[in-house]
């Protein structure tokens, strides 16, 4: 951990207010830019405490930036107080309000004459010249500071010295042009990121990026010139508020006595902990996003290669994705006279990436100088309107089994080949290994990175990444289109910190694309009004509609108390207790279903009664040659017991709704039980149909939702399918055999 000073640097007719961990060092390279004094506070601080005075301080002298930043209220490292006479930026860092004093020079004047008083004292930092002490001088800058320590119950530290130190123009070392170039490769390697200290270091050393000067050194001048922001790790911007500035949490933290700060309120982010803690007085770094670059690597006529033929559902859906992104592209891509390279163009780079092949030492010398100055996020929803408003969406709604993946391609060939950043983002792990080795076996041409949990991180981020949803936390605006599959999986759905991940993870303007079998009815509310392009893949690969559940109403069939409560855990043999209210269709359907030789999913919606239901069909006398597996979401045996239902048949399986996706058997009917339960909404029940009629052998199956009563998310459920079944006859895409099914309801009593 590194503490940091809070300074104030003049010039002429400019102020800046940032804070940094070695104040000789920053008037060192803004001297370049003719800065000649800088005023230090001698008290060190951690970084949620320097940067909030400093974002304090700015708001204080009236002067103040807006950008539109991700999760919070958040001063940067370097994010100054920049007052200029005839000032007119128009970048994104613009100024909005003038100071409150008059003219910027008038408040400079204000701040600077405070510290005219003769030389004298003794710098408490004890090194360097002209050092002056101007302690028991009435200064408007100090009192606010002392002010807004007193804010944060920190009286202490009230007694706080400054030192001024004057300039000596020169960048550290005896060879600035390495020093510079090591800035422009570590600011191209972090751009778009957002990593922790740790991870940085990680990352050059993968990449081989030595060198003698110190990292956070380096870091500085990064932020200095405007390449990598740094921020508190969690900051406060209220008292007992906290917001993660990884994961944008605010509300699952602990705090603890920390040895690194010393304090014993220091906060700890929980939400995020498996991707390394974060803590108040750790910083994060956050790589700024840059302008497109003028040539791009493109990679001309690139498309992915496939083993087989798209089916004409799948082609058409490919054919109308690449069209939408080639009309996102002539927006998104600049406009005018821009070069774009092939990768046989590209020349080759020296041994440090990103060093400058032309200019000279004294262009690179003001490059570093230059003070950006990207200010704070007043308002986090300001920020997320405008990303919503300039990113756009895609939504593509197929089927269970339809095959997302390959159409999912030939929209991130096109991307890609304009030399753009594409990622693939899956919630779970175990289907992000599958799906890179695909990607790879379909783009051989390009380097393809997977990110997950439990993996070395990759030492180079390629065109096309593949990851878990939550290594997009580490990610700042840095790709250009995302396509996010299984979008209604755990645990993106429901998750506010993986849907700010995605969000945040794509530059504005970019595209995002959502693959679901189960859209939410607002995305397709939104489709419906032009506000999402909807696509939709109607049928599965076979070519036989989706099977269309049959509702059965038992009035009685409530799910029951927990069989291993008081009253019954001392009597096991319960478990053929007539309390599960299995209805007499339940019975008819199952044998049925095992008659023809099937493989029989039964959901339940509780784990203990996974055990309950199998300990009931293997005690009945007509079931006994039949095979009953059960497994849960806490079974260390579930791989095996999956793997044996799919080479048993007939057989049952009793399972959670942990079995709703990523499982293929072929010859398989679904029963849902107590389907009417509040843990069952529409896109479960969709899900749990879909396991049937999924194999090409077997194109057709059954499926049965047993209930008490018939809601609103089981007939929505039925609703959908039937709407995606009428949507393939309607386009032509079922064999001309095949008759839509409809659903039925009907009544029956429990025995």
């Amino acid at each position: 951990m590194a503490v940091y000073y809070l300074y104030l640097a003049l010039k002429e007719n400019q102020a800046y207010i940032g804070f940094t961990h070695d104040p000789y060092f920053d008037i060192s390279l803004l001297a370049g830019q003719g800065y000649t004094r800088l005023f230090a506070a001698s008290q060190p601080l951690p970084i949620d405490l320097a940067a909030s005075i400093a974002a304090n301080l700015k708001e204080e002298t009236g002067v103040y930036n807006l950008r539109a930043f991700t999760h919070f209220s958040s001063p940067t490292c370097t994010g100054g107080l920049s007052c200029t006479e005839g000032l007119s930026r128009t970048d994104e860092f613009s100024l909005l309000s003038r100071p409150a004093l008059g003219s910027p020079l008038s408040l400079i004047r204000l701040i600077a004459g405070s510290f005219s008083l003769p030389h004298g004292g003794v710098g408490a930092f004890g090194k360097g010249r002209g050092h002056r002490d101007f302690s028991n001088a009435p200064r408007p800058w100090l009192k606010l500071i002392r002010k807004h320590f007193r804010r944060k119950g920190l009286e202490h530290w009230r007694e706080i010295e400054f030192t001024e130190i004057e300039a000596e123009v020169g960048l550290p070392g005896d060879t600035s042009s390495e020093f510079l170039e090591l800035v422009e490769t570590i600011g191209r390697l972090i751009e778009g990121r957002v990593l922790s200290y740790d991870e940085v270091r990680s990352t050059l050393e993968q990449r081989g990026v030595l060198s003698a000067y110190p990292l956070r050194d380096l870091l500085q001048a990064c932020a200095l010139e405007g390449k990598i922001e740094i921020r508190p790790g969690i900051v406060s911007p209220l008292a007992d508020y906290y917001v993660c500035g990884r994961c944008g949490e605010r509300q699952r933290f602990e705090l603890i006595d920390c040895p690194l700060c010393g304090r014993s309120n220091c906060v700890v982010c929980l939400a995020c902990r498996s991707l390394g803690e974060i803590r108040s007085c750790r910083e994060l770094y956050y790589g700024i996003r840059q302008a497109m670059p003028e040539v791009r690597e493109a990679i001309p006529g690139l498309k992915p290669r496939l083993d087989f033929q798209l089916t004409r559902a799948q082609s058409e859906a490919a054919v109308e994705l690449k069209r939408y992104v080639d009309a996102w592209l002539d927006g998104y891509l600049p406009s005018g006279k821009q070069e774009v390279l092939s990768r046989q163009q590209i020349p080759a780079r020296e041994h440090v990436p990103g060093r400058e092949q032309s200019g000279s030492r004294m262009r690179r010398q003001e490059a570093v100088a230059i003070v950006r100055s990207p200010g704070f996020l007043l308002s986090d929803s300001f920020r997320q309107m405008s990303r919503e408003e300039a990113t756009k969406s895609c939504l593509i709604w197929a089927v269970c089994g339809a095959g997302k993946t390959e159409i999912a391609f030939e929209g991130l060939a096109l991307a890609v080949a304009a030399g753009l950043k594409a990622v693939f983002a899956v919630p779970r792990r175990d289907v992000v290994v599958e799906v890179a080795e695909r990607a790879k076996a379909a783009f051989p041409q390009i380097p393809v990175t997977a990110l997950y949990g439990g993996v070395s991180q990759s030492e180079t981020v390629g065109p096309l990444v593949v990851a878990t949803t939550h290594q997009l936390l580490r990610f700042n605006s840095y790709f250009d289109i995302a396509v996010l599959d299984e979008a209604d999986a755990f645990p993106y759905a429901g998750s506010a910190m993986l849907h700010r991940a995605l969000h945040r993870s794509v530059k504005p303007g970019g595209l995002k694309v959502f693959m679901t079998a189960t859209p939410a009815s607002a995305m397709l509310q939104a489709a419906r009004r032009g506000g999402v392009h909807l696509i939709t893949v109607p049928v599965r690969h076979h070519g036989y509609p989706v099977p269309v559940p049959k509702v059965i109403l038992c009035r009685r069939h409530l799910v029951p108390e927990h069989l291993g409560s008081n009253t019954n855990r001392s009597h096991p043999s319960r478990g053929n207790n007539p309390a599960l209210n299995l209805p007499r269709e339940f019975w008819l359907k199952l044998k049925e279903n095992l008659a023809a030789g099937s493989r029989v999913f039964v959901f339940v919606p509780r784990i203990w009664l996974v055990e309950a239901v199998a300990r009931e069909i293997a005690a009945h006398s007509e079931l006994a040659s039949v095979s009953v597996l059960a497994t849960h979401s806490r079974d260390p045996k579930r791989d095996e017991q999956r793997e044996l239902f799919g080479k048993t048949a007939p057989s049952v399986m009793v399972t959670t709704s942990v079995l709703e996706r990523g499982i293929t058997v072929p010859k398989a009917d679904v029963i849902v039980l107590y389907a009417h339960d509040d843990l069952y909404d529409a896109r479960t029940l969709i899900q749990m149909a879909g396991r049937s009629g999924r194999a090409a052998s077997h194109p057709t199956g059954s499926v049965y939702f047993i209930a008490a009563a018939n809601t609103k998310s089981i007939q929505w459920a039925v609703d959908r399918l039937e709407e995606i079944n009428a949507d393939a006859r309607q386009r032509g895409l079922l064999l001309q055999n095949q008759k839509l099914e409809t659903s039925n309801i009907e009544e029956s009593e429990p025995l």
